[in-house]
């Protein structure tokens, strides 16, 4: 595991501990079981890499938009999931990046991370644990 996996693991393990109910949607692995619980976190596994993204706005739209969500993280390791496009619940969307590398960006990405305002519209937060972006604005 990464830093924002771990990262990701201790903030909604901890998010369950203080009594939130918390579904974390991740890509699969071979033989993963594709919904599970583990420390109180109902995590559910489709896509790969790639297809992760769009397996999420599938989802979102067949079976996580007739639950009832308060806030959705938008979390964003290289590439965003693009939530504000397709999640309509009147849910508060936060978007959590984890790197502000600009050659990784670059590398990775066909946009460059200034164009966050057109991916979340005011509507949403936007934020990010990396050192660098201490004193940048988003």
């Amino acid at each position: 595991m990464g830093g924002a996996e771990v990262f990701t693991r201790e903030n909604v393990k901890r998010w369950a501990e203080a009594g939130h109910e918390v579904t974390l949607f991740v890509s699969e692995f071979p033989n993963c079981k594709h919904e599970e619980i583990i420390d109180n976190v109902r995590i559910v596994r489709a896509g790969g890499k790639y297809s992760v993204y769009s397996k999420a706005k599938k989802y979102y739209k067949e079976y996580f938009s007739k639950e009832s969500y308060d806030v959705v993280v938008d979390e964003i390791n290289t590439r965003p999931f693009l939530t504000p496009r397709f999640v309509n619940n009147g849910e508060k969307i936060i978007g959590l990046i984890h790197q502000l590398a600009r050659e990784y960006w670059f590398y990775e990405n066909f946009f460059p991370s200034k164009l966050h305002r057109l991916l979340f519209p005011r509507k949403s937060m936007v934020t990010s644990i990396c050192q660098y972006s201490y004193g940048h604005s988003f």
